[in-house]
């Protein structure tokens, strides 16, 4: 077996510390999406990425390519969709209430000076709505600032998991790249 040698005088150790802030066990994460809350603020991060992932996996099987961008800027990722460039907010829900997926789409940290606000309208152009535990993506060209899945939305946005991609790019008057787009997208 091949192993990579350490850079002379770096040493690392064998066994990392457990770190300070660690106080969720990743084992919690095993009874998803049944997690204490918690654990769902301690792991939000890993959440938002997994999320990030799935949208990703679902650009890919469209033959749509998905670029990550830096964490400072008001979107996360950069698509092109007929060498046009659009940017794509990514927002993860992991609990329902009122027979909903209830999404606030705003950024920020409320235990910052800055707080959480809102988007600009030119921050992104579209929206993605991630239910992770459902596997379900619905895309919205709609900047509220309040969004929902209802629970009875699930089945068809895991039936035709394209067609709020199509319905988002129509608002957005991008019907012409919609005749070019992959063959699977028509077909949704």
């Amino acid at each position: 077996m091949i192993t990579q040698p350490f850079l002379r005088g770096l040493d690392l150790p064998r066994h990392p510390a457990p770190r300070a802030d660690a106080l969720v066990p990743l084992t919690e994460l095993h009874a998803f999406p049944d997690i204490s809350t918690a654990a769902k603020s301690h792991h939000a991060k890993r959440f938002g990425s997994a999320a990030e992932l799935l949208c990703d996996s679902l650009l890919m099987r469209l033959g749509i390519d998905s670029h990550p961008s830096p964490e400072f800027q008001a979107f996360d990722r950069l698509i092109y969709l007929d060498d046009r460039p659009l940017r794509l907010q990514i927002k993860v829900r992991l609990s329902a209430e009122n027979n909903a997926f209830w999404f606030k789409v705003a950024h920020g940290n409320p235990r910052h000076a800055s707080g959480v606000r809102g988007y600009r309208q030119d921050a992104f152009d579209l929206l993605a709505l991630v239910i992770l535990h459902h596997n379900v993506v619905k895309f919205s060209a709609s900047k509220a600032s309040k969004q929902q899945i209802a629970l009875s939305e699930i089945p068809c946005l895991r039936d035709h998991p394209f067609e709020s991609l199509r319905c988002a790019l129509n608002a957005l008057e991008l019907s012409e790249t919609l005749d070019e787009a992959p063959a699977q997208l028509n077909a949704a």
